[in-house]
């Protein structure tokens, strides 16, 4: 801020012509118009200049102060949603947010009716619960109430540990061209189905009537080859026995044309009771 500079004050008496003498008189008012002219004038409008220099520094400032205090004003109550300053905010618009957030929190927790669509409070879902479990009992069976979750995991599991079935016998002759096509025979209980496949070839026409199956073999590039049939029996749609397997020997036919003897007919039975022909 500018400073003001302090006029001089004039060092000698004032002229006055009751006091002086005709003489004394006229040198004073000389020395004193001196004075005036090469002094306090220049020094007066020095003091004027700097004055004006000065008022225009208090108006920069009270300019300053009036928008310092708009932007203090929006800073502390420009409306919810519009920005102070790049991507700011005023505190009216976070308290409102607040505000909100604390209403959103509070009917996510307490609500009784929609929140949001289809989603629902804290509240609700726990009411739904309650009410839920009223029809939940695991000592009676009823039509109106059902088991728990757990009740009928125990239950089903219950039912596997029952279920020890003997694995299926099957019965398919195990040295084969790979392009001989065979059939075989299966065996399971009469309440039971049967499930059968190879790793390499073709299991079709499962018969359950007949209990047969047809075997393909696949084709092989090398002199011999093995595949692997398996089969297990089911019951009651989701219970299954051990599973059984049996491994045939591939020979290729374009190798081994005339290898089938009569040491294929043998017959071998291992003691999971599967027969091999």
């Amino acid at each position: 801020m500018t400073q003001l500079p302090t006029l001089t004050a004039y060092p000698n008496p004032v002229p006055n012509k009751l006091t002086m003498d005709r003489e004394t008189f006229a040198n004073s008012v000389h020395t004193y118009l001196n004075f005036f002219n090469d002094t306090f004038v220049p020094e007066t409008n020095n003091l004027i200049t700097n004055l004006n220099i000065l008022s225009n520094e208090i108006q920069t400032v009270a300019n300053n102060a009036a928008n310092s205090e708009q932007m203090a004003y929006k800073w502390a109550a420009q409306d919810i949603n519009v920005e102070v300053a790049n991507g700011k905010y005023s505190a009216l618009h976070y308290a409102l947010k607040a505000y909100g957030s604390e209403q959103k929190a509070f009917l996510w927790a307490e609500s009784e009716t929609e929140v949001e669509d289809g989603k629902y409070s804290a509240k609700w879902w726990a009411n739904q619960a309650q009410s839920i479990t009223s029809y939940i009992d695991d000592l009676h069976i009823s039509a109106n109430t059902t088991w728990s979750s757990q009740k009928i995991v125990n239950s089903i599991d219950s039912l596997l540990l029952t279920y020890k079935a003997s694995p299926p016998i099957i019965t398919i002759k195990t040295n084969i061209l790979d392009e001989e096509v065979v059939s075989g025979t299966f065996d399971c209980e009469p309440d039971e189905d049967i499930v059968i496949f190879a790793d390499s070839g073709e299991v079709i026409n499962i018969n359950r009537t007949n209990k047969t199956f047809i075997y393909v073999p696949p084709k092989i590039n090398t002199d011999t080859s093995t595949d692997t049939i398996h089969a297990y029996c089911t019951k009651a749609g989701f219970l299954r026995s051990n599973e059984t397997s049996v491994q045939v020997t591939i020979h290729n036919v374009d190798i081994d044309d005339g290898l089938i003897n009569n040491d294929f007919q043998s017959n071998e039975q291992d003691s999971s009771g599967i027969i091999y022909t």
